[in-house]
């Protein structure tokens, strides 16, 4: 019963090429811009659905020691 009904949709539904998903995105953001419901000018993380974050603080190595591993005398810990 699924198979039938599965060749009876096959017929009906249609490919839409893959640059389509990306023109109703870019539709989708001009209206929310046209609506106020995004500021214009703004930039969008479409996977976050948010504005994209900034780092604020620069990246450093570590400064001081929170933990120390203890390993056994027989074990032979190597970095990567």
């Amino acid at each position: 019963r699924r198979a039938a009904l599965a060749q009876q949709l096959a017929a009906e539904v249609c490919e839409a090429p893959p640059s389509r998903l990306v023109s109703l995105v870019g539709q989708a953001l001009k209206w929310q811009r046209f609506q106020g419901m995004l500021p214009p000018g703004s930039r969008i993380d479409l996977f976050r659905d948010a504005a994209p974050t900034h780092m604020r603080e620069e990246e450093t190595h570590p400064t001081r020691k929170s933990r120390e591993v203890s390993f056994g005398k027989k074990s032979n810990p190597e970095i990567a």
